[in-house]
């Protein structure tokens, strides 16, 4: 495929964290997304794997359905903001379990436990992975300019470090990193016009 300019628009993938038999049960009692699947577990159990603002989140959520969240984290403090936290210490329906990693998952069919690093065993239905999200690095090898993040640096307009290259939604570090749909779509409408003009003057400067 041959281009004059290229919209990079490939967003962002979660990060995934090395559990043993994770891939099995994906779809099968694991997911990375609270909100669409924990429907699926009204008045079961199910654990949470994160501390930052989005799996204390994802927990209180998921304790509005669930009959107990076990909410587990490396460290020995959650890193989510104190709205969250104080959210939780109120919620009799979620445990946090500090300073343990999930080693291994296990069952038949579906998802039916977890094991902990020091062997500790935990039934559960469901598991939800909150271990945050990243921008896509794998773009066509492309030497970008990049935060330490790994988002794209790019100027009001969309334009990437290389000359005819835009970027636009969450892989980006535009819209001060408010990732949200809506704020990805006005970044690729700006990158699209941008791009737009730039090659209306191109068609300029071949002609002189």
């Amino acid at each position: 495929i041959s281009a004059k300019t290229i919209l990079l628009a490939g967003g962002t993938k979660k990060r995934k964290i090395n559990i043993i038999n994770q891939e099995k049960f994906l779809g099968k009692g694991v997911s990375y997304c609270a909100t669409c699947d924990g429907f699926f577990y009204r008045g079961k159990k199910v654990a949470v794997i994160g501390g930052s603002d989005s799996a204390a989140g994802a927990a209180i959520y998921l304790a509005k359905l669930a009959q107990e969240v076990i909410l587990i984290y490396r460290k020995e403090k959650l890193r989510a903001e104190k709205y969250w936290v104080k959210l939780i210490e109120k919620n009799s329906k979620i445990r946090i379990v500090f300073k343990k990693q999930v080693k291994e998952l296990f069952g038949q069919d579906r998802l039916e436990g977890l094991i902990l690093e020091n062997e500790e065993r935990i039934l559960v239905d469901g598991l939800f992975i909150e271990a945050g999200s990243e921008p896509d690095k794998d773009f066509l090898g492309l030497e970008l300019e990049r935060e330490k993040t790994g988002a794209i640096i790019i100027q009001k307009d969309g334009r990437t470090s290389i000359e005819g290259i835009w970027a636009a939604g969450d892989i980006t570090n535009g819209s001060d990193n408010f990732h949200q749909v809506v704020t990805a779509v006005a970044e690729g409408a700006i990158a699209a016009r941008s791009i737009h003009k730039y090659l209306e003057k191109s068609k300029v400067d071949e002609k002189h």
